[in-house]
């Protein structure tokens, strides 16, 4: 039953945090007034929650022995290519986090922060997106007998360790 609650708010992560970026996205390249700062730092805010559940459900997933047991996945290339991708989303993720809570400590303070630098926090977001969707697809897919459409041309790595490890687990 706790596994079955774990994995469902593992996916209720992603069910915020995808459509999430993509809204925060939208802000970054809208016009930055008071609305839509609001809508920026809303999105925001639903991402950050997302991120802190995909993080507070995977680890016990993984290693807290509601899944298949530690042993399983660190065993496993796809594993280690979907943590890989965390790792780049979490990295990419700092200067937006770091912009975003200065704007948000200036806009408490009644004033209107510098959003110069929201095209450079849009692209890293667009690069984020790209990176998040393939992650959860290695996850859901993983078991499955079919390759994953990737829809960013630099994850055709995830492609390859896929039919090997599809491959790998027809052969046993």
């Amino acid at each position: 039953m706790l596994s079955a609650i774990v994995s469902a708010l593992h996916v209720l992560a992603l069910a915020l945090g995808l459509p999430s970026v993509f809204l925060r996205g939208r802000a970054l390249k809208g016009r930055l007034d008071g609305d839509g700062l609001r809508r920026l730092f809303a999105a925001d805010t639903v991402w950050g929650i997302a991120a802190a559940l995909w993080l507070i459900t995977g680890l016990p997933r993984a290693f807290g022995g509601l899944e298949k047991g530690a042993a399983f996945y660190l065993a496993s290339r796809l594993f280690w290519l979907k943590m890989a991708l965390f790792v780049v989303v979490v990295l990419l993720e700092i200067r937006p986090m770091v912009t975003l809570m200065r704007w948000r400590a200036v806009v408490r303070g009644g004033g209107t922060p510098d959003t110069s630098g929201a095209r450079a926090l849009y692209t890293l977001n667009h690069v984020e997106l790209t990176q998040c969707q393939p992650s959860e697809t290695l996850g859901r897919r993983r078991k499955e007998k079919q390759t994953v459409r990737l829809h960013v041309p630099a994850n055709a790595l995830a492609a390859i360790l896929l039919d090997r490890e599809l491959s790998d687990s027809n052969a046993v």
